[in-house]
């Protein structure tokens, strides 16, 4: 019963309140007192903004790797610079770091190794 009333409070399905004393009573209780908090609450926002940051720094993270991918099977093919950008349709300026990044460690390079590079180059 306490794990049904703990769902039930989850998706709000029951709109009646928990048993007193109920495990479900404890976290509406405990849920109600946290909402009052101001400082909870500015603890919880600063989170979730953290969190948003992190997720929104891996895409762009995943998306700069996959772009040296392509920069480095365009390099193998022995593309240029201006084919390149063309084929990926990126202006070459953006795409000069990574290509020179790429040209330095190698057209094998793993993607991974040449961020890292990038970044303590600060090229990007």
């Amino acid at each position: 019963s306490d794990l049904k009333g703990f769902l039930d409070l989850l998706t709000e399905k029951n709109k009646t309140e928990p048993v007193r004393g109920s495990f479900a009573d404890r976290v509406r209780k405990g849920v109600s007192i946290a909402k009052k908090d101001s400082k909870w609450r500015k603890e919880y926002m600063d989170w979730k903004m953290t969190l948003l940051n992190e997720r929104t720094k891996g895409r762009e993270e995943g998306r700069l790797l996959e772009r040296i991918q392509t920069v480095a099977k365009k390099i193998k093919k022995g593309m240029t610079i201006e084919a390149c950008s063309e084929a990926i349709e990126a202006d070459p300026d953006e795409i000069r770091p990574i290509w020179e990044a790429v040209l330095a460690m190698g057209e094998d390079a793993d993607p991974e190794e040449v961020l890292k590079a990038m970044k303590e180059q600060e090229s990007f």
